[in-house]
């Protein structure tokens, strides 16, 4: 049970949150203290009622940390780009219907490949497939054919079956985008991707790249989410 002043705090959290007067550090502030102090079921109904501010306040305190990092890669920016991906998990676990219907796809998909960089730091990259996989998960039979390409050519050297759909191995090529282009009626052509941050001293090299990526995809589909057999065609 909460103390009176934690439960005045909370409630007091829930409305600044929404509020759009408020600027989005001290919006992100009052998220990060909710989901501190919320069991599961009350962090669910809170994303599900919310979901929209929610996602703006990642999305805003997303492209912060992005440009504080292009300025000077520091602890404190990388902790706080964990911080900010942990909502980011939240809204994809506890909203899996909304997102599931295609909702921010373009968003998403954008951040997630800024995550996947090939020049990004080891760990950003393995944690970027986590984000993939678990998103992938929900968007099913729903997930375009551009999405279908990321996944099958998360690991270096592995190719996309779709033809107008090359994945993430655009980036292997030092291009800065990736085509999400579905149809001639889409407003939405190409995602721009740019590394978050190199590889930090100390982080070590796999001794074999393909190897390393390719068992990490692997653990992440066996232990952390359960995937569809139907996507494991993209690996073969």
């Amino acid at each position: 049970m909460f103390s009176k002043k934690v439960q005045t705090d909370v409630k007091k959290s829930a409305h600044k949150i929404l509020d759009p007067k408020k600027d989005t550090a001290t919006r992100f502030k009052h998220l990060k203290f909710l989901l501190d102090n919320s069991d599961e079921n009350e962090s669910k109904h809170l994303f599900e009622s919310n979901y929209s501010s929610i996602y703006q306040i990642f999305y805003e305190s997303f492209i912060s940390v992005e440009a504080n990092l292009k300025q000077r890669v520091t602890k404190i920016h990388r902790d706080e780009l964990d911080t900010i991906l942990i909502i980011l998990e939240k809204v994809l676990t506890l909203c899996p219907e909304i997102v599931a219907q295609r909702w921010q796809c373009h968003s998403m998909c954008m951040i997630i490949t800024k995550l996947l960089h090939p020049e990004n730091s080891w760990r950003l990259r393995r944690d970027g497939i986590k984000f993939f996989i678990l998103w992938y998960q929900i968007l099913g039979h729903n997930a375009p054919d551009s999405v279908h390409a990321i996944f099958a050519t998360l690991v270096p050297g592995f190719f996309s079956p779709i033809p107008e759909h090359a994945g993430l191995a655009t980036l292997w090529n030092n291009s800065s985008s990736i085509n999400l282009h579905e149809n001639l009626l889409s407003p939405v052509s190409t995602v721009e991707t740019n590394l978050l941050y190199a590889p930090q001293m100390g982080e070590k090299q796999p001794d074999d790249v393909v190897k390393y990526y390719l068992e990490s995809l692997l653990e992440l589909m066996v232990n952390q989410v359960i995937i569809k057999n139907v996507f494991i065609i993209y690996l073969m």
